[in-house]
């Protein structure tokens, strides 16, 4: 089980940061200063780092080993369904938190930015 837990930290981790990294570009794309919104996300996925860390382990290890263990137990593998759904659950709970921080980051960097050069 603590390999599920660490491959699904790592996992989710490394696919929070793509999908953030990719979000944070796009956003980020038609400002004038987009290392400052590149920035504001990343500070926002940062703060959001550590409470998305916690609710992967809460709920989506909850949801996910359930859920993992229902779906393999027609094939009578309910200890690895369990495993696999916790892996599955913490990653991509912890990925869409990563990614909510950095996109709400990166809008607020684009508001910053459109307020501080007088545009409409």
């Amino acid at each position: 089980m603590f390999v599920a837990i660490a491959i699904g930290i790592f996992g989710g981790g490394w696919l929070g940061y793509l999908l953030s990294s990719a979000v944070s570009r796009r956003i980020a794309a038609t400002t004038h200063s987009p290392q400052f919104v590149q920035g504001a996300a990343i500070v926002g996925a940062l703060l959001l780092a550590l409470p998305t860390f916690f609710m992967s382990f809460v709920i989506g290890g909850t949801l996910g080993g359930g859920a993992g263990a229902v779906l393999l137990a027609n094939l009578r593998a309910e200890s690895f369904g369990a495993a696999l759904g916790v892996a599955c659950g913490i990653g991509v709970t912890l990925a869409l938190g990563l990614l909510l921080g950095a996109l709400l980051g990166g809008l607020t960097g684009r508001i910053v930015c459109k307020l501080s050069s007088g545009q409409p």
